[in-house]
């Protein structure tokens, strides 16, 4: 039995079509409709066939557009060197608006402990360190995980006592990756710190000397927050052949060397620094 005209009955039953939308608030939604003038009411419809036949895809991004190019796409501040990639057009937005105190990074095939973001930034609140780090799990295809980690935990330390941490495992994923610390964004903002396109491998390393140089306090957590995935079985590092290791190895040890003529200890870990040659990461075995 149907109680209302059969045009109030569709445009009720169009409401519920939508995402979260059950008959109830469908009812409600129709009867607002109903309650508006018939000018409101017609650029309400006017706005929906109107969104619906002008906004597209954007051909580069694919980020919403109503024709060409999107804003950001468009625009001559941005760097189109750079992409930010989202599941969906409406994260755009969250993305466009943060202003966060701090920057983390997580591999896609990889897992977060459900604590860690925050754990991460209680910690860096209460010590007011400028780069936090944790253990992490190394998970093997058959399920076996391993826990690393070096540097002592729970000590803040200041940049001479971190870079002797550093020297004791040079070549390390604990110090040389991204995605198990955590940075204040305006000391990558203020020095233009950034991944280096031409490095095939090793580009989180030199991400990190570059940000090592202008941090002041670091501190550590035992916890391990960040499970590797070793299901990739490291597959651009198989990809790059020994004249890339060399290559990329002699770069990095420039940036090493400079850190430690900075800090004034280059003539006491020399032998160290030189080392980072020839070493191989222990937390990778």
């Amino acid at each position: 039995m149907e109680y209302f005209p059969a045009a109030l009955e569709k445009l009720v039953e169009q409401f519920a079509r939508l995402p979260g939308i059950g008959s109830k608030s469908a009812q409600r939604l129709a009867f607002f409709v109903l309650s508006l003038p018939e000018e409101e009411a017609k650029a309400f419809a006017d706005a929906i066939v109107d969104a619906k036949r002008t906004v597209t895809f954007c051909p580069v991004c694919r980020n919403l557009t109503d024709g060409g190019l999107c804003p950001i796409c468009s625009s001559p501040k941005r760097d189109e060197h750079v992409i930010c990639v989202v599941a969906d057009p409406r994260d755009v937005v969250a993305i466009e608006r943060a202003r966060g105190k701090y920057l983390q990074f997580v591999d896609s095939d990889d897992q977060l402990d459900p604590n860690a973001t925050r754990l991460l930034v209680e910690a860096a609140e209460e010590t007011q360190a400028d780069l936090v780090i944790c253990n992490y799990c190394s998970v093997m295809p058959d399920g076996k995980t391993t826990v690393h980690g070096f540097m002592q935990p729970y000590t803040r330390m200041d940049k001479a006592q971190f870079a002797r941490c550093l020297m004791e495992e040079p070549a390390s994923f604990y110090y040389g990756v991204m995605w198990n610390k955590l940075y204040r964004r305006e000391i990558i903002m203020a020095h233009d710190i950034r991944c280096d396109e031409e490095f095939t491998w090793s580009e989180d390393m030199l991400f990190n000397l570059s940000y090592i140089r202008y941090a002041d306090s670091f501190y550590a957590i035992r916890t391990p927050l960040y499970y590797y995935s070793r299901r990739r079985k490291h597959s651009l590092s198989a990809s790059v052949n020994p004249a890339q290791v060399v290559t990329t190895k002699a770069s990095l040890f420039k940036y090493y060397k400079e850190l430690y003529v900075q800090l004034g200890l280059y003539d006491q870990y020399k032998l160290q620094i030189y080392s980072y040659l020839v070493a191989t990461a222990k937390d990778l075995d």
